[in-house]
């Protein structure tokens, strides 16, 4: 039995199957690993963005609490200055 023969890779699985019967995403999944034509390349990158998407988009829940007047009264920085303050020990060496 040659191996070669027997190891299908996820690429070629994916289009043997047929790719008429799946969702939007599914498409756009199966047309990335065959622009990419390297599985682990092709997850290594798109996992990687996504890794990426849910990590900075994470805030922004935050910065939409922050602008609604009614979460105002269980905010616990109050209202943040461009200059960031020294400790005392520095200040009594300026002056």
């Amino acid at each position: 039995m040659d191996v070669s023969t027997t190891n299908l890779n996820t690429l070629d699985l994916m289009t043997s199957l047929g790719i008429s019967h799946l969702n939007f995403f599914e498409r756009a999944w199966v047309a990335w690993y065959e622009y990419m034509r390297n599985d682990n390349l092709a997850t290594g990158i798109f996992f990687f963005a996504m890794h990426e998407t849910v990590y900075f988009s994470r805030c922004l829940i935050l910065l939409l609490l922050e602008k609604i007047s009614y979460f105002r009264r269980w905010k616990i920085q109050g209202v943040c200055s461009s200059v960031i303050p020294l400790p005392p020990s520095h200040v009594s060496n300026i002056q």
